[in-house]
């Protein structure tokens, strides 16, 4: 069963962090009676089980579990429903609750509805045609791999992304022609169906020789001599047919094509257009290097110009000639506007930090800044490969794990990043420290964690345990392995491996923070809207008050999100203790540190409200009482409710707060209060709708004759029977 609130306290915390800096001082924080009224206690009185037969004192004065059998000192009943607890914990099973976080990331994810599995796919166009995926066009159905990965269907293509990216709106895709004309079916990656793309019906010659394109030379990892290229170089295109990864792959050739001197190949969404017209249409293109890279291995800008090759055949342009040239030119279009160079997910990121530098500069401190434009100074290299690792579940990686198409060198951005203090790198066993060697044995397969079980344990097999089982029995007490020699075990099978630095972690976190405001969105998010998955409305944000006034607040909004993980966290793995303590915390925090609370309308009507510590702190209550309840704790339930309805004058949670402090007093048998608690509910203002009916229903049910005998006005609207139509419009 879910706790009530629960769901909302795992959509304000979000994705969890990996890294709560205040974690330690959280759980040794020493916790203050804020009230006069007896605080929550971890063996409260009012637990049915104390109250069994069992449990009753013997002529000594003991009681006896009725679990483990032990003898307890009957007249301490702290102690007696503290012992009850920890043997029911260790005796039942605990409920597989424990969220899992994915490995895999929006970034590489193909959201084509297709009904085989997803395929993981390279989003930038930098990618060269070694890693090409097989391009159907104009009759060619072949099926290939790439990356060891099948395409879910044999018309699912990537290319056309950049014609859906183009159009503004959901409408099918327009070339642009008039409206006289005809569709022809033209295969796009959003729904897996045909889109109709529009060319003219008289199908007249359309003249392309001597168009112009400005495009890219990718791949250049393939080149004959990468080195050896300057601006102003001719070049030409040369079709490769017998590409393995590409049957639609357009080489990049010097000079003349006759020498096949090979300096790369087009982009992918740009050939699987252009070799139909090089192939069928004798087309031919040659041009020249436009500018050239500081790295050796970046995409080169040229320009070509369309001629008639001497020896291809004159065919007429047909429709299909003149849709295929339709799409040479929204290609080509699109890549001026958002070249290889620059990754989308990169330019998102770099985007977000502009924004929070510029509205929210007086909540960092001089160091964060500084910190932050240094990410701005990095290499391409080195930003994209933080940006993936950031997206990642981690935290700890394989360096012979890590390759990405856009990443051209992958060690000399680990080297950079390193030295930038955004990923910490580690090499030698003398580097590894206890917290860290539980993390790194979880990027290890079972094989592997065999070998070194068996070595540590010096047992063999270990067939039969799962990996869990496998690292917790390393890492235990019992392995007969001294610590040196464990890690020097561990990192001669992982090898390198790296993690995102604390620092950077707790910093990016927070400017995710601050530029969505939530913590369900994130990077993910740019993706879904530039993909077209998410339209949101044209509208210009004119920020006229921050949300956080100052650091302060900020830091304190922080720890409260960090106490909901905490607590979160120990619901999952049914940490009672951890339980307790989280909602000692946030009551504490709330009565001593935050005594000018919102206590009027004004400041509840404000959204700025929602991104105060209290806020935070009090979801943190309301979940924990709903935790108390399902164990029975009705008292320390009900001091907490009466401290929540107290302290909190002004919120719509009111009404849930008053129904269950009702209900509460009516399970420990005070009928009266019970009912005086619901009658002074409907007096109050900010009560209203379902709670309001609930708490009529309640008084009308417990205040009958002699506790009532006047009937309310309300009995017969609360209790007529509501039409299922408007019962699901209130829910």
């Amino acid at each position: 069963m879910v706790l009530t609130g629960r769901e909302s306290l795992i959509r304000l915390i979000g994705r969890r962090r990996r890294f709560l800096p205040n974690r330690r001082s959280i759980l040794s924080y020493p916790i203050p009676n804020p009230n006069p009224n007896p605080n929550l206690s971890p063996n409260p009185s009012p637990n049915p089980v104390a109250e069994e037969p069992s449990q009753q004192p013997d002529q000594n004065g003991d009681v006896q579990c009725p679990v483990c059998g032990c003898n307890l000192p009957g007249d301490d009943h702290n102690r007696i429903n503290s012992h009850l607890d920890a043997c029911l914990s260790h005796s039942q099973p605990k409920p597989a609750t424990k969220r899992k976080l994915s490995q895999r990331t929006l970034l590489e994810l193909n959201f084509s509805p297709s009904n085989s599995k997803p395929k993981l796919q390279s989003l930038t166009h930098e990618s060269d045609s070694a890693s090409f995926l097989p391009l159907p066009n104009n009759g060619c159905e072949e099926e290939e791999k790439c990356d060891e990965q099948e395409l879910p269907q044999k018309h699912e293509t990537v290319v056309n992304t950049t014609i859906v990216a183009t159009s503004s709106s959901s409408s099918p895709v327009n070339s642009g022609v008039p409206d006289d004309s005809k569709p022809v079916d033209v295969f796009v990656p959003d729904d897996s169906k045909p889109v109709d793309v529009l060319v003219p019906d008289d199908s007249k010659p359309v003249d392309v020789l001597g168009a112009t394109l400005e495009t890219f030379i990718v791949g250049r990892r393939h080149a004959d001599n990468p080195d050896e290229i300057c601006a102003g170089t001719a070049i030409s295109l040369l079709r490769d047919p017998e590409n393995v990864k590409d049957p639609n792959a357009v080489k990049v050739v010097s000079g003349d094509s006759a020498c096949c001197k090979s300096l790369g190949f087009l982009p992918r969404h740009l050939a699987q257009y252009l070799s139909p017209l090089i192939d069928n249409y004798g087309l031919g293109f040659q041009g020249h290097v436009t500018s050239v890279p500081k790295h050796s291995l970046e995409i080169v800008p040229i320009q070509v110009t369309c001629h008639k090759t001497a020896d291809g055949e004159s065919k007429h342009a047909d429709e299909t000639f003149i849709c295929l040239w339709k799409n040479v030119q929204h290609v080509v279009k699109f890549e001026s506007r958002n070249p290889p160079s620059s990754v989308k997910y990169q330019l998102n990121f770099c985007l977000m930090l502009q924004e929070v530098l510029r509205n929210n500069i007086h909540l960092l401190t001089e160091d964060e800044k500084t910190y932050m434009d240094s990410f701005t100074l990095l290499s391409n290299d080195s930003q994209r490969l933080f940006i993936r690792l950031h997206t990642r579940k981690g935290p700890w990686f394989r360096m012979s794990s890590i390759s990405y198409s856009e990443i051209v060198d992958t060690q000399k951005a680990v080297k950079e990043l390193a030295e930038k203090e955004y990923i910490h790198f580690i090499e030698g066993a003398n580097q590894l420290c206890m917290s860290d060697v539980k993390d790194i044995l979880h990027v290890l397969n079972v094989s592997e964690l065999r070998e070194i079980w068996s070595i540590s344990l010096k047992k063999g097999g270990g067939h039969g345990l799962k990996k869990q089982h496998l690292i917790s029995s390393i890492i235990s007490r019992d392995a007969g392995v001294p610590w040196s020699q464990l890690s020097t075990m561990i990192l001669e099978r992982s090898g390198s491996c790296i993690r995102i630095s604390s620092k950077a972690e707790s910093l990016m976190w927070r400017i995710e923070r601050l530029f969505f405001l939530n913590g369900e969105q994130d990077l993910s998010s740019f993706l879904l809207v530039d993909m077209g998955k998410i339209k949101y409305p044209a509208y210009n944000c004119i920020i006229s008050e921050p949300i956080f006034s100052n650091r302060r607040n900020l830091l304190s909004y922080e720890e409260a999100i960090e106490v909901a993980q905490i607590m979160d966290e120990a619901l999952d793995t049914n940490k009672i203790e951890v339980v307790l303590r989280c909602i000692k915390i946030a009551e504490s925090r709330v009565s001593t540190d935050f005594p000018d609370r919102y206590s009027t309308s004004e400041s509840v009507s404000s959204i700025r409200h929602l991104f105060t510590a209290s806020w935070v702190y009090s979801k943190v209550v309301t979940v924990g009482i709903s935790f108390l309840e399902q164990e029975r704790r009705y008292t320390d339930a009900i001091n907490l409710l009466r401290w929540l309805l107290n302290g909190f004058p002004s919120d719509l949670r009111r009404g849930y707060w008053t129904l269950r402090l009702s209900i509460d007093l009516e399970h420990l048998g005070f009928i009266d209060e019970s009912l005086q608690v619901a009658e002074n509910g409907l007096l109050d203002p900010w009560i209203r709708a379902g709670s309001r009916m609930a708490l009529q229903r309640r008084v009308l049910r417990l205040g009958k004759p002699p506790r009532r005998w006047k009937v309310p006005s309300f009995s017969r609207s609360a209790l007529q029977k509501i039409p299922q139509a408007f019962s699901l419009w209130l829910s």
